[in-house]
């Protein structure tokens, strides 16, 4: 059975994913110890798996900024149905490296999820696992992954959240978003409004309007 998932909660768990020593992510506690360093994540009871965004300087250098290959051997997920998908493709190698960090820190602990969610870096890891593991994925403020997608990759199990005024959702030049995109033109306040407090913030008026979805999938 697939895992559904309110926005709301989805977005308090995203949140909820920056604080200090958090115990528990939007009510939820984890399954397994939560993977924390350059990547952050937190597999829930429920196998929710919610990954964090950049934390660090580090992360910038090692994830956001390496678009390409940069001398480096080029990455590979190791879920053969991803790898065939994936011919002919080019992704962001950086995202790509992120994504299997928690997807190996899984492996690890014998898990695999049923849903994710990610905000900004961890959207980046959600449009990419979601496609190695085939489950619905919710990522806010996602950055573009790839070009050249396939048709055969499958590009609606992931609903991205995206404000008009958050630049992130609109690099790197050239790459697209692997999954149900949602423009949400918005002018609230100075620029940029990337931060996921911005976009806890309107969903609860976006929802009323039928603007998003109530629940995802």
């Amino acid at each position: 059975m697939t895992t559904r998932l309110h926005l709301q909660t989805a977005a308090k768990m995203a949140q909820d994913a920056y604080l200090p020593n958090a115990k528990s992510l939007g009510g939820h506690s984890f399954l397994i110890p939560p993977l924390r360093g350059d990547a952050t994540a937190f597999l829930l009871k429920g196998h929710i798996l919610v990954v964090q965004g950049s934390n660090s300087v580090a992360d910038y250098l090692k994830y956001n900024f390496r678009v390409l290959r940069l001398g480096n051997k080029r990455l590979k997920m190791d879920a053969k149905k991803t790898e065939k998908d994936r011919r002919g493709a080019v992704w962001h190698q950086g995202f790509l490296h992120h994504a299997m960090e928690i997807q190996s820190w899984l492996k690890s602990h014998g898990q695999k999820p049923k849903i994710i969610v990610g905000h900004s870096l961890g959207a980046a890891a959600t449009q990419v696992l979601s496609s190695a593991y085939g489950v619905p994925g919710i990522g806010f403020a996602a950055p573009r992954i790839c070009k050249h997608a396939p048709s055969s990759l499958r590009k609606d199990r992931c609903l991205l959240i995206c404000r008009s005024d958050d630049i992130v959702a609109s690099v790197p030049s050239g790459f697209d978003h692997l999954g149900d995109e949602r423009h949400l033109r918005v002018t609230h306040g100075p620029w940029p409004r990337h931060k996921m407090k911005h976009y806890t913030a309107l969903l609860p008026q976006l929802i009323s309007r039928k603007q998003l979805p109530k629940h995802w999938p």
